[in-house]
């Protein structure tokens, strides 16, 4: 038991430590990044979209707008 105990401690410590001395490196690193850049005289290659865009229907001006009142019952 008293075993189990130490690992649970050391397992927090750990744990804990891990989160006191976290750095913002990743943050610093991403101003060193580079945007990408295509050279001059490479061809751009047409791309098909993903998802073909459906077409959508003229709307339909004919069509009854619907009943707003609530519905009742017929004694």
């Amino acid at each position: 038991m008293r075993f189990i105990a130490l690992i649970a401690v050391f397992c927090a410590s750990i744990f804990l430590a891990g989160c006191a001395n976290h750095s913002k490196d990743y943050l610093k690193k991403d101003q060193d990044v580079n945007s990408i850049v295509v050279p001059p005289g490479v061809p751009i290659i047409k791309q098909e979209p993903y998802y073909p865009v459906p077409n959508i229907p003229p709307e339909n001006t004919t069509a009854k707008t619907p009943n707003l009142k609530p519905p009742t019952l017929l004694k």
